[in-house]
């Protein structure tokens, strides 16, 4: 962590700037969600300009290293399932309890996939496209926790 919080100062992000900044990247790093706030810094070292990124980002969707996802709000994200993590993270019965508050409702959907036989990626294409039903609480490669949205 320090040496991303050095990497972020010599980046030149500081006060409300640099609090944006580490929500985007949670965001990233707990539910491969790319945020636009992201890319300079993750690019910094490419010899890239900003005004090729659109250009690059609808490569990565053509290719399908990037999922454009509709999210509850009606906007646009894109998720990275490459960086969704390997396995259910350790906190998901607080996400997910086993019984649901008195005033709440509980709804579970699961898929099994089954390897032999199973294209490349879909787990993951799957996890990211769940995205769209709600506000997304825990991901990884082939689950999430998501918070429906009211419409």
């Amino acid at each position: 962590p320090n040496q991303l919080y050095e990497a972020l100062h010599d980046f030149g992000l500081r006060g409300n700037e640099l609090a944006e900044f580490k929500q985007s990247f949670d965001r990233y790093v707990r539910h491969g969600e790319l945020r636009g706030d992201l890319l300079s810094f993750l690019w910094r070292h490419l010899p890239v300009r900003s005004q090729d990124y659109k250009n690059i980002i609808r490569m990565l969707i053509k290719s399908g290293v990037i999922i454009p996802v509709q999210n509850e709000h009606n906007k646009t994200i894109a998720v990275v399932p490459f960086f969704l993590p390997d396995k259910k993270p350790s906190d998901f019965s607080v996400a997910w309890p086993t019984k649901p508050n008195a005033d709440g409702v509980q709804l579970e959907m699961v898929a099994v996939f089954y390897p032999p036989g199973l294209p490349t990626g879909l787990p993951e294409r799957f996890a990211a496209e769940v995205h769209r039903f709600g506000t997304t609480v825990c991901s990884w490669k082939d689950g999430d926790v998501v918070i429906p949205s009211k419409n």
